[in-house]
């Protein structure tokens, strides 16, 4: 039978010791642990600190982008330089949004070159690929809006055949574009082979089908 008086004894020994080997820990490793634990404190506090000024950011940037949209119906030219300002200086997503706008605002003046300008930035600048997609398909209703050159022509089939290809997302976009690329060129049966084809198509947008039917109708007559 252990001895009680024993088993205490052995209790405050290997307690003394412990404490003996966490003082000399400590005294070893201290100013480490320190530093650690303030180091771990001020990421900490940093990481916070820099998600709270990026939410306030993006909050400012989301007002200034929906007040400069509002603005649009009453004063295209004051919104224009308002969304050019959050371009400017807006955080990485609005300053996008606001170039886009601010080519949509050119576009409904009527001015397709500024706003095919700033599609060509984009697609240039896009941090994503499917943004670079978009800016090429605004880019290329802007761009083929006049008469276009056979060289533009040539460039514009090049950057439209692959977002016309099956499983594009913007693939009716693209074949309208393509169908009208044909028509500058004075093919009328290529472009109304292509009209047709989007009418066909289940997948396109409504409304892209009914014009597609009707253009084809059209040069089917001529």
């Amino acid at each position: 039978m252990a001895d009680p008086t024993q088993d205490a004894l052995f209790r405050e020994i290997d307690e003394d010791l412990r404490r003996d080997r966490l003082e000399q820990l400590w005294k070893r490793y201290g100013s480490w642990l320190i530093a650690l634990a303030v180091l771990i404190v001020v990421v900490v506090a940093g990481r916070e600190a820099w998600q709270w000024m990026e939410r306030r950011e993006a909050l400012s940037a989301s007002a200034r982008y929906l007040a400069a949209v509002d603005l649009a119906a009453r004063d295209p030219v004051q919104a224009q330089q308002a969304v050019r300002g959050l371009a400017a200086d807006g955080p990485a997503g609005y300053a996008l949004l606001a170039r886009l706008k601010e080519a949509a605002l050119y576009t409904q003046q009527g001015n397709l070159p500024a706003a095919a300008a700033i599609y060509a930035e984009i697609e240039n600048r896009a941090p994503r690929p499917a943004f670079r997609d978009l800016a090429i398909i605004l880019g290329g209703y802007a761009s083929l809006g006049g008469t276009p050159t056979p060289e533009v022509i040539g460039e514009w089939r090049a950057k439209l055949a692959p977002l016309a290809a099956d499983g594009s997302p913007w693939r009716s976009s693209a074949r309208e574009l393509l169908a009208t690329l044909e028509m500058h060129s004075a093919n009328p049966g290529k472009a109304r082979e292509l009209f047709a084809a989007i009418a066909a198509d289940a997948e396109a947008p409504a409304d892209m089908r009914a014009r597609a039917q009707m253009i084809a109708a059209q040069l089917a007559e001529r």
